[in-house]
């Protein structure tokens, strides 16, 4: 994901990611002491292996949180690179994502995509819609 910089106008990669169960990290700031609703830790961390801290350097934030996928609240982890936006606000970005990711199964599955046949945007869309109206017209 691609956003602006408020302070320089430059596009800035914001990184919203699940670690691995064996991220090796130091903690190096906790931002919250307790809870906060669904937010359980916000921690400013450092990335501790050997390649990951060559790789970046810099400071990263990992979130835990109750997040609802399918009806079902689980506990999650996230790491960020931003250090502005708030936790719940990394926390639904992840949400949102979801929803976005089954949809994209929901209409591989229905509409028998298997692979994509091309790998650029036009190509992409000319084969979903292609799929959608076969779909539709299939149904009539």
């Amino acid at each position: 994901m691609v956003l602006p910089s408020v302070a320089t106008g430059h596009a800035r990669r914001v990184l919203v990611s699940r670690p691995k169960d064996n991220l090796d990290y130091r903690v190096v700031r906790r931002r919250i002491k307790k809870r906060q609703g669904k937010i359980l830790r916000d921690d400013e961390i450092k990335l501790q292996g050997p390649k990951s801290k060559v790789g970046y350097p810099g400071v990263l934030r990992r979130i835990v949180a109750l997040i609802e996928l399918d009806g079902v609240e689980q506990e999650m982890a996230f790491v960020t690179n931003n250090l502005n936006w708030s936790a719940q606000t990394i926390a639904e970005l992840y949400r949102c994502r979801w929803e976005i990711e089954k949809f994209f199964r929901q209409i591989k599955q229905t509409l028998q995509l298997a692979d994509f046949l091309g790998n650029n945007e036009n190509a992409v869309k000319w084969q979903i819609w292609t799929a959608l109206l076969l779909h539709v017209a299939a149904a009539l």
